[in-house]
């Protein structure tokens, strides 16, 4: 059987993860035993109830070329559901992936969907309350609960903070004691209980007052002894009831009284005021004057000086202009509140303060009848505004800050400004100077600036005016910018350095607005230098650090920069020679060697010796050449070692190797050749080359190739000195004279060094040994 598949995916449901996304769709179609048909589809909708989130409504949507389907639900929380429509109420809200698969029964065709979907939490926003005093109770407060939602109704519960409850979204409640409480407010959805928001405040339940009380009292314009009184009242809470006393033994109860007086005189009016809810009283007594008509039309008129906020111009004037009353009077007697006195039908005054201000003026006439008026009035103090002090680095030097200040007032020239910083400075001026060698660390959160609290005073001393107040002032920190280290290599002296402060041709400034000089202090070996320009020296050819710290003078700002200066010249080396070796030289195996090294890097330096022979290493300041007489030729590794010339200073500057090829010259040869039985010589000569030892006077073989010393070869047979035979033919074996001729027959014993020289002169000698065969 053929089967036909389309657009097959598999996927295994089991291992689906709950994704975060909303609505993610997996469509999984498989085709068992049919032949593509058509297009198979599936899907479904959802939507949440409208009064409870967790019931949710399904609706699936299929279309088949094949037929119907049936369609089986699982919800994602362990239930399951069948139809094409279905409501599933769901334990809780939270995510769930829901699979919906349609199956046609009779052509095994299945079709599956998976989605991931939300049941919204609901949520409770906009949590308050208003709270609202009772008029009739002062300890009754009603409270009204304010909220949204999203879901769902909402049940208020209530905490008074006195340890008594309530539920509902519009309570009162009424406090036994006066004070502060804080309440609490807990809005829960009453169809989820584990949602829930809790709102507090304060509400302060205070004891009622009376907060104002006065008397106004006014004289009758008809008849002089008539006085009418109302009282100036407030209070925080109830309803004032009041009670009149008029001094002279009357009483009134009304809100609004009058009184008849029967003599012109003073009398103390006392009103108290209760209320009625609480019993809270509170009394006041204020004097009166009944006069005569003739003072009733005049009054106290004052003008404040421009120029002196202080000083307060007085005068009588009468209201209705009736100016020939004026004439009537005799004295003018002025009383101010602090005690002074004038007289006057124009005076002026000058306050030593500013606020409420009451003048009294005794009036007395030729017929010795007299009044007092009074006014109350208040100086008003002249208003120093918009303060604003500022500090900035001083151009002067880098440990100065500038500090200053401007206001707005009438009188700003004479403003006097005093700044108290917290250190304990104190600066008078508008612009002040303060020392700022210690610069604190920069706050986090203002880059750059200094954070100060400065309480600065602005006063003017003439009016007696006087602000205070603590001010944050950010000052900007200065900074160094474009520090950097820059050296270059004297041309003329190897191991000198020219450095310099700038960071690629820039020089170092000062940041931040200030000014102020900046100082250099250079760290190289060890040693501190300071200037801006420097000349280094070094010692050998190495890496040396250089650290350079830039300073603003008399403060602790400061930056670095840090290089290593790189010595540029030849590595010092040695070389070594042997001179030729004769038999009766003295300087056998004498080595020479020169070394060769900068001078410029290695001064006031001595140079420790190690021909690497075994021989104790010396030191010598002789740094030219040094010669070492060896005892065998060969090849030696020698050393030097650059040392320091100060006393008890052993420190190395520097050290090189080289290899002494101690090659001696021969003093003469050997030779050997091979002869077969009965036949001619064939091959040619072997050479074996020898030289007289200084140290031991005897002849040593060696291998010309490296030198390595050979004192003996194997051979038989006999030896034969060549040449012209004379008495100064001698045998040397082993450096040792032998006696009686050049011939021996050693029958295969061996030949140890056996040397043939003829004469005196100083020519290459041959011996031959011939081999027996």
């Amino acid at each position: 059987m053929k089967l036909f598949f389309k657009n097959l995916k598999q996927y295994q449901l089991k291992t689906i993860p709950k994704l975060i996304i909303l609505s993610l769709a997996v469509v999984i179609t498989a085709f068992m035993y049919a032949c593509d048909k058509g297009t198979d589809s599936v899907d479904f909708e959802h939507y949440l109830d409208a009064n409870d989130r967790r019931i949710v409504h399904f609706n699936a949507k299929g279309k088949s070329d094949y037929g119907d389907f049936e369609y089986q639900w699982q919800f994602g929380d362990g239930s399951v559901g069948t139809g094409k429509e279905i409501t599933h109420e769901f334990g809780d809200f939270g995510k769930f992936t829901v699979i919906l698969t349609a199956t046609i029964e009779k052509s095994n065709i299945e079709t599956s969907i998976v989605k991931e979907i939300e049941v919204v939490i609901p949520k409770i926003t906009g949590l308050d309350f208003e709270v609202t005093p009772d008029k009739k109770n002062p300890r009754l407060y009603n409270f009204r609960a304010v909220s949204n939602t999203d879901y769902g109704n909402i049940e208020y519960d209530w905490d008074f903070g006195d340890g008594m409850t309530t539920s509902g979204d519009n309570v009162q409640y009424g406090f036994e004691y006066f004070g502060d409480y804080e309440v609490s407010l807990k809005a829960t959805i009453s169809e989820y209980e584990k949602v829930s928001s809790v709102s507090k405040q304060f509400v302060k339940v205070a004891a009622p007052s009376i907060t104002r009380l006065d008397i106004y009292a006014v004289q009758d314009d008809y008849n002089p002894f008539l006085y009418h009184f109302k009282p100036i009242a407030e209070s925080s809470w109830g309803t004032l009831a009041y009670e009149w006393s008029f001094g002279d033994g009357k009483y009134a109860y009304d809100e609004e009284v009058q009184n008849i007086y029967s003599n012109y005189a003073s009398y103390a009016v006392k009103v108290k005021a209760t209320i009625k809810e609480t019993g809270t009283v509170k009394e006041l007594v204020k004097t009166i004057e009944v006069e005569q008509p003739i003072f009733k039309h005049y009054e106290i008129t004052y003008t404040v000086d421009p120029n002196d906020p202080l000083k307060v111009y007085f005068t009588i004037e009468n209201k209705d202009g009736e100016s020939e009353d004026m004439s009537q009077q005799d004295s003018f007697r002025w009383e101010f509140s602090d005690g002074n006195t004038a007289s006057g039908l124009r005076v002026n005054y000058r306050y030593e303060s500013y606020g409420e201000k009451t003048v009294y003026v005794t009036l007395r006439t030729a017929q010795q009848t007299q009044k007092t008026l009074t006014k109350t009035f208040t100086l008003e103090t002249p208003a120093i505004k918009n303060i604003k002090p500022s500090g900035k680095p001083s151009y002067k030097a880098g440990n100065i800050v500038q500090y200053n200040v401007v206001a707005d007032s009438e009188f700003e020239d004479e403003i006097e400004y005093k700044w108290e910083f917290n250190d304990g400075t104190i600066k008078s001026g508008r612009i002040v100077e303060r020392d700022m060698s210690y610069w604190a660390d920069i706050e986090a959160g203002t880059p750059g600036q200094i954070k100060e609290e400065v309480y600065v005073t602005a006063s003017i001393p003439r009016l007696n005016v006087k602000v205070r107040d603590l001010y944050e002032i950010y000052v900007i920190k200065p900074s160094i910018k474009n520090v950097g280290i820059n050296c270059v290599n004297n041309g003329y002296v190897t191991n000198e350095f020219i450095c310099s402060p700038n960071d690629n041709g820039t020089f170092p400034t000062i940041a931040g607005g200030g000014g102020g000089k900046i100082e250099y202090e250079w760290v190289f070996n060890g040693q501190s230098y300071n200037g801006a320009n420097q000349r280094f020296k070094v010692d050998s050819l190495a890496e040396y650090p250089l650290t350079l710290i830039a300073t603003i003078e008399n403060t602790n700002i400061t930056k670095q920069d840090r290089i290593s200066l790189k010595t540029v010249g030849k590595e010092p080396y040695i070389s070594c020679y042997t001179q030729p070796v004769e038999d009766t030289a003295e300087n056998a195996l004498l080595t020479t060697c020169t070394p060769t090294y900068d001078t410029n890097f290695y001064t006031n330096v001595r140079i420790k010796w190690d021909f690497g022979d075994g021989s104790q290493p010396y030191n010598t300041l002789d740094r030219e050449k040094q010669t070492h007489r060896y005892k065998k030729a060969g090849v030696y590794p020698v050393k030097i070692t650059f040392l320091s010339t100060q006393s008890g200073n052993e420190k190395m500057y520097a050290e090189t190797e080289a290899l002494a090829m101690v090659k001696p010259v021969a003093s003469g040869r050997i030779w050997k050749s091979s002869y077969q039985t009965g036949g001619a010589n064939k091959c040619g000569n072997i050479y074996y080359y020898f030289y007289r030892g200084y140290f031991d006077n005897n002849f040593h073989l060696f291998n010309q190739d490296d030198f390595t010393i050979t004192n003996e070869f194997n051979a038989s047979g006999s030896c034969e000195c060549q040449g012209v035979k004379g008495t100064n033919n001698v045998w040397y074996s082993n450096g040792k004279e032998i006696q009686g001729g050049c011939w021996g027959n050693y029958n295969s014993q061996t030949i140890k060094t056996t040397i043939c020289k003829k004469g005196t002169t100083n020519i290459d000698y041959e011996c031959v040994s011939n081999f027996d065969n």
